[in-house]
C-alpha cells in the first residue's frame, strides 16, 4: 500500500490500491457534509442485483449528482485517480459515468458489505473503485475496509479524509459496525472493458 505522492519505478501493482492520507482539508470536508446535507434525506436502503439483503449489504445510501456545487469534488477526485492510475495499473480510463455514492452504516442495524466485486452484470466497465472516508476513526468501531487479494486479508488505513483507490476486480468488503456510525463516499472510474 502506498500514501501521498511517492516516485516509483516502471513496475505496476495489479494486486495493490493506493491511498492518499488528508486528500481533503477540514474546510473542504465541512463542504462534502454541506453538499451530502443536501441529498440526505433522499437515503434509502442499499441493494445488490435481487433487492434488498440485509445480511448480506446493510447500509444506508443516497447519489450526490455532478452540478455546479459539486463539480470540485468530482475534478479532484479525478485528479487523485489519474495519479494513482498512473502510478499503480495503467488502466486504459475515460471518465466517471455514475453519480457519487453516499453511504451510512449503522451499529445499530449491524451495518456491513460482505465480500464483493464492483463490476459485473451491468456496470462491466467499472475499472478503479474510489472511498473516502467522511468518519473519524474515533467515532465508530469495525467497519473495516478489507481487501482479499490472495488467501490474506488486507485492511485499508482508516482515517477522516482519506482517499482509497483499487482496482475494481478486487475482492473487498465493510465488516460490521459494532459501535456509532461509518460514513464515506464511494465513486467508480470507467473505461472499455478489460480485454
Amino acid at each position: 500500500m502506498y500514501s501521498d505522492f511517492i516516485e516509483f519505478n516502471d513496475k505496476k501493482y495489479l494486486d495493490d490500491f493506493y491511498y492518499i492520507k488528508n486528500s481533503f482539508s477540514n474546510n473542504e470536508l465541512k463542504k462534502i457534509h454541506r453538499i451530502i446535507n443536501k441529498y440526505k434525506s433522499n437515503l434509502k436502503d442499499s441493494k445488490i442485483i435481487n433487492g434488498i439483503d440485509k445480511n448480506y449489504r446493510s447500509s444506508k445510501i443516497c447519489w450526490i449528482p455532478l452540478n455546479n456545487s459539486t463539480k470540485w469534488l468530482y475534478k479532484k477526485i479525478g485528479s487523485f485517480v489519474n495519479i494513482a492510475n498512473k502510478e499503480m495499473w495503467d488502466f486504459d480510463i475515460n471518465g466517471m459515468n455514475e453519480m457519487i455514492q453516499y453511504s451510512e452504516y449503522y451499529a445499530s442495524e449491524n451495518g456491513h458489505y460482505d465480500w464483493h466485486m464492483d463490476l459485473g452484470g451491468n456496470v462491466i466497465n467499472r475499472k478503479i473503485s474510489v472511498t473516502i472516508q467522511l468518519s473519524d476513526p474515533l467515532d465508530y468501531e469495525g467497519g473495516e475496509l478489507q481487501f482479499m487479494t490472495s488467501k490474506q486479508i488486507t485492511n485499508s488505513p482508516k482515517a477522516k479524509g482519506l482517499t482509497v483507490m483499487f482496482p475494481s476486480f478486487f475482492m473487498h468488503r465493510v465488516t460490521p459496525v459494532t459501535k456509532g456510525i461509518r460514513k464515506s463516499l464511494v465513486i467508480w472510474i470507467t473505461g472499455k472493458a478489460f480485454k
